[in-house]
């Protein structure tokens, strides 16, 4: 039998979510049940900051995504758990991009990585989706030469 062509948005309209995982290499996978929510855009004011500091095309589908949206999780699987993956709502980039600072909360998440010399260079980034409850997450550079999206900040460390 084949299946149908399934695309991103079919993840916020499955009836069921479920994820297997393996807990132990010698045992079977676990169904476990989760929710993935995606929440439509309302925040017009942050969307067009966005759009006025994504000036580079290279940046348009994730402009294009941010007019439709405003965020999601997959993943969520409990109340008292974070999501596996919650790209950030317009109005938390700020909050969660402070806690990359020097000194901050997440900022060995730079200090330590093998990637420290690009997120400390000065050139404009923002984390946009993070990993569980952080501090790994998937950012957006705003630079004309390092503009792109999806590059991964984690707690991997240089040594």
């Amino acid at each position: 039998m084949i299946k149908p062509k399934r695309n991103f948005l079919d993840l916020f309209t499955a009836e069921k979510a479920v994820l297997s995982t393996r807990f132990y290499p010698d045992e079977p996978p676990v169904e476990v049940a989760i929710e993935n929510k995606i929440f439509k855009q309302t925040n017009l004011k942050g969307l067009q900051a966005l759009k006025e500091q994504c000036k580079n095309e290279r940046l348009n589908d994730f402009v294009k995504f941010y007019t439709q949206y405003d965020g999601f999780y997959l993943g969520k699987y409990s109340d008292e758990e974070p999501s596996l993956l919650t790209q950030l709502p317009i109005a938390e980039f700020d909050f969660f991009a402070k806690k990359y600072a020097p000194n901050a909360e997440w900022s060995f998440a730079i200090d330590y990585s093998k990637a420290k010399t690009l997120y400390r260079s000065g050139q404009a980034w923002l984390p946009f989706a993070i990993v569980e409850a952080g501090p790994s997450c998937l950012t957006v550079f705003f630079g004309r030469r390092t503009c792109r999206t999806n590059i991964s900040l984690g707690t991997y460390t240089s040594f």
